[in-house]
């Protein structure tokens, strides 16, 4: 079982504002890693996402990190709320669920599915 995925991220306060809007809370900060801020959400309660500052030493990211969300309406939402999308929602047929991508201010990729 995962306990937790620690993220570079050149600011964690503001990627934690970025996934509030997908149901994640700060559950703690930490001086760890040059400053970390810790989300949960109650949907996956125990899964910690580490948002952990860059150093001199560290790559930013990771490939990209599938968010679910509901459907169309909730991703209708995140749009009014000034999320922008490479293109609207597409149907993968790999896995049978509309998708799409956030990339960030640091180029990182949010997919989204529902």
């Amino acid at each position: 079982m995962i306990d937790h995925l620690a993220f570079v991220v050149a600011d964690p306060e503001k990627t934690a504002v970025m996934l509030a809007k997908f149901g994640y809370r700060v559950t703690r900060r930490t001086p760890h890693h040059g400053g970390s801020v810790e989300v949960e959400s109650d949907a996956q309660p125990g899964l910690i996402l580490e948002l952990c500052t860059k150093r001199e030493q560290d790559s930013l990211g990771f490939n990209h990190v599938c968010m679910r969300i509901a459907d169309q309406v909730a991703y209708d939402e995140l749009k009014a709320q000034g999320m922008r999308f490479n293109k609207a929602p597409h149907l993968s047929v790999d896995s049978g669920r509309f998708i799409t991508n956030h990339i960030d201010e640091d180029g990182i990729k949010w997919q989204v599915t529902f």
